[in-house]
C-alpha cells in the first residue's frame, strides 16, 4: 500500500519581545551630542541675525540724525546768505557797492537754497530707510542726538570679550562638537553592541512543542560586526575631513574677528579725534565769518570773502558731524561684536559729548 503523507503540524503563538541596549559603541551618546550641538547651532544663528539687526538698526537711526542735522546747517548757512544778500542791496542802492557784488550775493543765496533742498531729500530718504526696517508709512522724529566720548576703553578689552563671546565662534564650536560626535558615531559601527533581550509569551497552542518551550527568558546579547558593506572607512574619512575643516575655520575667524575689533576700534578713535581737531578749526571758520561781514559792511570786502567763508563754516560743521556719526556706528559695531549691545543705551547717557545740530 502507498505511504500516507506526514501531517503537518501548525504552531501559533504570540509573545512579547523587549531589547535594551547596554553599549553601541558611543552611537547612542553621540547622536545625543550632535542634537544638542545643533540645538546650540541654531541659538547662535539667531544670536548672529540679532546682532546684524541691532548694528542695521544703529546706521539707520543715526543716519537720519545725521541727515537732519545736515539740513539744519544748510539751512542756517542759506540763511544767512540771504542776510547777506539783503545787506548787499542796502549797499547798492546807497552806492557803496557794484551791482556785480550784489548779483554774487543773489547766486550764492540761490544755490545755498538748492543744496537746503537736496539736503532735505537725503534726510527724507534716510527716513524712508528706517522706517522700512521698523515700522513702513511711519514718520520718525530721532530724540537722541550725536554724540561722541572724550576716550574709549582700550583696544585689547573688545578683543578679548568678543573672542570669548561671539556667536560666530559659538556657532563654529556647535559644528566642531557635531563633527566630534560624527566622527565617534562612525567610528562607533566598527564596535560590538551589548544588549539585554527578554521574551514573553501571551499565548501558547496546546502542543507538546508549546509546553516544552519557556514561558520567559532574558538573556545578554552581542553583536559584533565582521564584515561591512556600508564603505565604513570613506564615511570615517569624511568625517575626520570634517572635523578638521572646522578647526581650521574656527582658528581664522578668531584672526578675522580679531582684526575687525581693532580696526573698529581704530576707526571710532579716529572719528573722536577728527571731530576733537576740528572744533579749533570751527572756531576759525566762524571769526572768519565775522571779520568778512564786518569788512564788507565797510566796503573793505567783497561779497565773495562773505560767501566764501560762510561756505567753509557750513563745511567744517558737516565734517564735525560725519565724524560723529563715524564715531556712533564704529562703537555700535564694537559692542556688537562683543556682545554688549545692550551696554549703547549707557553709552548714549554716560560722559558724553553732545553734537550740536
Amino acid at each position: 500500500t502507498p505511504m500516507e503523507p506526514p501531517m503537518l503540524v501548525r504552531l501559533v503563538t504570540s509573545s512579547v519581545q523587549a531589547l535594551w541596549p547596554l553599549y553601541a559603541g558611543g552611537r547612542i551618546d553621540s547622536a545625543q551630542h550632535i542634537r544638542q550641538a545643533q540645538i546650540d547651532e541654531a541659538q547662535q544663528q539667531f544670536s548672529l541675525k540679532q546682532q546684524a539687526a541691532f548694528e542695521t538698526l544703529t546706521q539707520r537711526y543715526y543716519g537720519l540724525v545725521l541727515a537732519r542735522q545736515v539740513v539744519g546747517t544748510r539751512q542756517k548757512l542759506e540763511q544767512a546768505l540771504r542776510r547777506h544778500l539783503d545787506q548787499a542791496r542796502k549797499l547798492e542802492q546807497q552806492g557803496q557797492i557794484a551791482a556785480v557784488e550784489r548779483l554774487s550775493a543773489e547766486s550764492a543765496a540761490a544755490k545755498a537754497h538748492v543744496e537746503t533742498l537736496a539736503a532735505q531729500r537725503q534726510s527724507e530718504i534716510a527716513e524712508l530707510a528706517l522706517a522700512n526696517l521698523v515700522q513702513p508709512s511711519t514718520r520718525f522724529e530721532p530724540n537722541q542726538p550725536l554724540f561722541i566720548h572724550s576716550q574709549l576703553p582700550p583696544a585689547e578689552e573688545f578683543v578679548q570679550q568678543t573672542l570669548a563671546t561671539h556667536p560666530g565662534l559659538k556657532l563654529l564650536a556647535a559644528k566642531q562638537q557635531q563633527a566630534d560626535g560624527l566622527l565617534t558615531l562612525e567610528q562607533g559601527k566598527r564596535l560590538p553592541e551589548l544588549f539585554l533581550f527578554g521574551n514573553y509569551s501571551l499565548y501558547e497552542q496546546d502542543t507538546l512543542a508549546a509546553k516544552m518551550a519557556p514561558d520567559w527568558l532574558v538573556g545578554v546579547g552581542v553583536k559584533v560586526p565582521l564584515v561591512s558593506r556600508d564603505g565604513l572607512s570613506d564615511t570615517v574619512q569624511a568625517a575626520t575631513t570634517t572635523q578638521v575643516q572646522v578647526k581650521q575655520l574656527l582658528a581664522q575667524l578668531r584672526q578675522d574677528l580679531t582684526l575687525l575689533v581693532e580696526k573698529s576700534w581704530r576707526e571710532a578713535d579716529l572719528a573722536r579725534e577728527q571731530y576733537q581737531a576740528l572744533e579749533v578749526t570751527e572756531r576759525l571758520a566762524q571769526e572768519n565769518v565775522r571779520l568778512r561781514e564786518q569788512a564788507f559792511r565797510q566796503g573793505l570786502g567783497t561779497s565773495l570773502d562773505v560767501e566764501d567763508a560762510q561756505s567753509k563754516l557750513a563745511g567744517v560743521l558737516t565734517q564735525r558731524q560725519a565724524a560723529a556719526y563715524q564715531y556712533v556706528v564704529c562703537l555700535a559695531r564694537l559692542l556688537t561684536l562683543c556682545g554688549r549691545q545692550d551696554e549703547f543705551s549707557h553709552y548714549q547717557q554716560s560722559n558724553r559729548i553732545e553734537v550740536a545740530s
